[in-house]
């Protein structure tokens, strides 16, 4: 099985800028070495961007900044859960499911590169 490492997690729930019920995730975690940004609705089918090298690494922490501190056009700003049992309430299979869908996306090449 791939090794997955989750670097950030946050969540969003409720009304959103956009909509009137979210319930969304979004975050990093390293697969295999490579780094990864997630996000999609919890329970659902995620997506994924892959981020290389020193730049990818400094894009999926600017992304994370404004994820967590809010967008300057109101997008809705996600709350960091840090906790790793906390992260497995929310999301019990979080790391069966980002192995699963990220490499099913992979095989099907759609998955997004930063």
């Amino acid at each position: 099985m791939a090794q997955v490492q989750i670097v950030n997690f946050s969540c969003f729930y409720g009304k959103g800028a956009h909509t009137n019920h979210s319930d969304k995730i979004w975050g990093n975690c390293i697969i295999n070495g490579s780094r990864v940004s997630l996000w999609g609705k919890r329970g659902g089918r995620l997506s994924f961007k892959t981020r290389a090298g020193a730049q990818g690494k400094k894009d999926a922490e600017a992304k994370w900044a404004e994820k967590i501190g809010g967008r300057r056009d109101g997008g809705d700003v996600y709350s960091i859960v840090a906790d790793a049992q906390i992260q497995r309430l929310l999301c019990p299979t979080l790391a069966e499911d980002v192995v699963s869908h990220f490499y099913s996306k992979m095989s099907k090449g759609q998955l997004k590169k930063g």
